[in-house]
């Protein structure tokens, strides 16, 4: 482990030489009452120690007192500085409603095992584009669940009887969602802690090599040491991007990054058994996977229209008692109830063929039953900071928009750009397809609901 260095040059200006080696001392008794756990609140320091004497039983302990939390907590907060933010992320991430902890806790769950099943055994490397707080997320964790062959969490659900063989494969699942990018190091950061943690399952010494280097090995390493081929998994490839819309440069910049690192795919075409990459944005605006060819985009796929988001037949199906106290709550009854839920939540579409099935909004419908009551709460959840950005540079009245015709190229292959937020204003769930002109390939969009 590197060790850490103080540097006092760029304070200087506000503190002296003499100042600060005065401390010395103090500092060294400190140091030496910390690692002998010998002042007040020695009972907290278990921290000190941690990243050098990492042991099978502490990773046990750990496991432990995850369950505890689980089975006793219904909310955890973390308080903490600076250096407590991983462990922060690592407690969020953890009890977080992922696949295996909705089904291990015995949460409701929308089955779409049947469509999982369909897209791991018909292809490898898809791309789809929904927008924010649409499942994308619990997408990926059911497939990676499904790939390290986790059996039991798919007991009673569709997927169950379509599997016969159960196999645990390498999975690489890598989520840019996390962070705020306004700057290279940010990015660099998140790469480079995701990168690290690959590297210490498989063995790998990172060296002098690249990002893309580095990728490229812990895929090799990963399918040489289990035999199996890599399962690649990419959450919000595009969260970098999207932020950087007013910085140009920088956005320049995240683009030769996140290229350089994800035409790794390609190339590592043998060693890989799956590869799944969500976004908001479909991924010709954002030019990144120009070199992947072989991606196949399944945003407007009718096969597929409805993976991500609920059917109302799916609330009807599995919110039975959620619905009724909705009911209650509202002072109606249960039919004007899933007709209101209808009107306020529904109406994404998200294909242009013949035969769709409307789509709810799953984050406003899942409030509104845990709430029991009716509100605006995927909008109230916040605009996305870069489509704010974007409008206003622009002269666009939201409110004229409704109706609005675009011809069907300019929603996946226009290049993104402030002079035309259309495609942008459509991916980020504040339009929807209305109707589809074969002939002229045009779309109308509109408002997805009240």
């Amino acid at each position: 482990m590197k060790s850490i260095e103080l540097n006092i040059e760029k304070a200087l200006g506000t503190v002296s030489k003499s100042d600060v080696f005065a401390l010395e001392d103090k500092a060294k008794s400190g140091m030496e009452m910390l690692h002998k756990g010998t002042g007040k609140g020695n009972d907290f320091l278990g921290w000190l120690h941690l990243p050098s004497e990492i042991t099978e039983a502490h990773l046990a302990d750990l496991e432990a007192a995850a369950k505890q939390l689980k089975d006793r907590c219904e909310i955890v907060v973390v308080i903490g500085i600076g250096g407590s933010y991983l462990g922060a992320k690592a407690v969020i991430e953890a009890l977080s409603d992922s696949f295996e902890f909705l089904r291990s806790e015995g949460y409701l769950y929308v089955d779409k095992t049947e469509l999982v099943y369909r897209l791991v055994t018909k292809g490898k490397p898809y791309f789809l584009s929904r927008p924010r707080r649409f499942g994308k997320s619990l997408l990926l964790s059911t497939l990676e669940a499904y790939f390290k062959g986790k059996k039991e969490l798919f007991e009673g659900l569709a997927i169950e009887k379509l599997e016969q063989n159960w196999f645990e494969y390498p999975v690489l699942h890598l989520s840019l969602n996390a962070e705020k990018y306004d700057s290279r190091e940010r990015l660099e950061r998140m790469l480079e802690l995701q990168l690290e943690r690959w590297e210490e399952m498989y063995g790998v010494d990172k060296g002098t090599m690249t990002y893309s280097g580095r990728f490229i090995t812990i895929i090799r390493r990963a399918y040489e040491q289990t035999g199996r081929r890599v399962v690649v998994l990419v959450d919000e490839y595009d969260k970098p991007m999207l932020q950087t819309f007013d910085k140009p440069d920088l956005q320049e910049d995240f683009r030769k990054t996140l290229t350089a690192f994800y035409t790794v795919l390609k190339d590592a075409d043998p060693y890989l058994q799956f590869v799944f990459i969500t976004g908001v944005t479909k991924f010709a605006q954002m030019g990144i996977f120009s070199t992947l060819n072989q991606l196949n985009d399944i945003s407007f796929d009718l096969e597929y229209n409805t993976l991500c988001g609920m059917t109302r037949t799916e609330i009807e199906t599995v919110f039975v008692p959620e619905l009724q106290e909705l009911a209650l709550q509202a002072e109606t009854n249960y039919d004007e109830a899933i007709e209101q839920l209808t009107r306020q939540y529904d109406g994404y579409r998200f294909t242009p063929e013949k035969g769709f099935t409307p789509m709810l909004n799953p984050f406003s419908v899942l409030n509104a039953l845990a709430k029991s009551r009716f509100g605006d709460y995927w909008f109230a959840s916040g605009t996305p900071t870069f489509l704010v950005e974007i409008l206003k540079k622009t002269n666009f009245d939201l409110r004229e928009l409704d109706g609005i015709e675009v011809s069907s190229a300019s929603l996946s292959d226009d290049r993104a750009n402030i002079s035309n937020p259309i495609p942008m204003i459509y991916q980020s769930g504040y339009l929807t397809i209305k109707e589809y002109d074969p002939r002229f390939k045009t779309y109308q969009l509109a408002f997805p609901n009240d």
